[in-house]
């Protein structure tokens, strides 16, 4: 993809990815994705049934970061220009200190999301209009410090409960 690998690895563990275009991480564990350059392509970096891994310290243009059915996961210190962070069916992850458009839980408990910067989220899904940060049948999750600027809004939350949202700071320009 544009000029790099793509990465598939299925049941690998102790592995640090620093040149792809691509990565998409199946059953893995203790894997680290870090450093990247990634651009225009379905998902930039996936991981699915994969536990204890880190992605962190990436450069990720329109496309997103999506982990399904994995946990204790670190997500921390991307860039994603013009998307963002997408957590399905997920549990025990870190979400910190990344720039991105959004981040979206879908039926995923107990993750941290701390200290990102989201900004410029006019998404809208099935069920409506997504907020920076949106949680979707997602509970006990922890919500903090994050500052969320220009979108439909600030935190969305449906059908979800038990989630704890401290310091959030909330700038609209309408």
């Amino acid at each position: 993809m544009n000029g790099k690998p793509i990465v598939y690895l299925e049941n690998v563990s102790d592995y640090t990815i620093t040149d792809a275009g691509q990565v998409l991480l199946v059953n893995c564990d203790n894997m680290t994705v870090t450093n990247l350059n990634v651009s225009n392509v379905s998902v930039g970096v996936e991981l699915l049934g994969t536990n204890n891994s880190r992605i962190m310290n990436n450069d990720i243009f329109e496309t997103y970061i999506l982990l399904s059915l994995s946990a204790n996961n670190i997500v921390s210190n991307n860039c994603l220009y013009y998307d963002g962070i997408y957590l399905e069916e997920v549990s025990n992850n870190k979400i910190v200190g990344n720039n991105c458009t959004y981040i979206y839980l879908e039926e995923s408990s107990n993750n941290v999301i701390r200290g990102n910067s989201i900004s410029n989220c006019y998404y809208q899904y099935w069920w409506g209009y997504s907020g920076a940060i949106s949680l979707r049948k997602s509970s006990n999750n922890s919500i903090s410090s994050n500052n969320c600027s220009n979108s439909n809004y600030g935190i969305r939350l449906d059908s979800s409960l038990n989630n704890i949202i401290s310091c959030l700071l909330y700038t609209s320009d309408a």
